[in-house]
């Protein structure tokens, strides 16, 4: 059995010289930066941008490895996305306070609503605007929303 030598370089096959290393590389896993330090970095760039002036946007974004964009858009003034209330919030704050009171006062008097009372008086005040009605798991993300509310047992169990 004869060996060939072979010298030219497009015979030549080139596996990596560890196996696991190409496929760090490839398949490596995002980076583990938390969004509240991407969030730090972005006031710690406003902040460098605001008092002097001396710093541009696209100076800043660079200095703190934050995207261009999202700086651009926060000393234009719009806030972060955890700052604003989620799209598929139906009720505004002041019905949902109002809601919540309503609730607390009914309890005081001993008549705690069912999840199906507090969804018929939500679609009630959204009738009054002309709004879709909540959806099927609205009541328990509003109690899961609102810490002064919690669902309980009325009556004791009769063993």
């Amino acid at each position: 059995m004869i060996h060939k030598r072979v010298d030219h370089p497009s015979e030549r096959i080139n596996f990596p010289r560890d196996a696991t290393t190409s496929f760090r590389t490839r398949f490596s896993p995002q980076p583990d930066m938390a969004s509240s330090s991407q969030e730090s970095k972005i006031v710690l760039a406003l902040q460098s941008i605001k008092p002097r002036g001396d710093l541009s946007i696209r100076g800043a974004a660079a200095a703190y490895g934050v995207p261009f964009t999202t700086l651009r858009r926060r000393v234009c003034g719009t806030p972060s996305r955890r700052d604003i209330s989620a799209n598929s919030k139906k009720l505004t704050e002041s019905e949902e306070n109002t809601l919540v009171r309503h609730i607390l006062d009914l309890d005081s008097r001993a008549f705690p609503p069912r999840p199906s009372g507090v969804e018929d008086m939500a679609n009630r005040l959204l009738s009054a605007r002309d709004a879709k009605g909540v959806g099927k798991n609205w009541v328990s993300n509003f109690i899961k929303r609102r810490p002064e509310l919690r669902t309980r047992w009325v009556r004791k169990y009769d063993y």
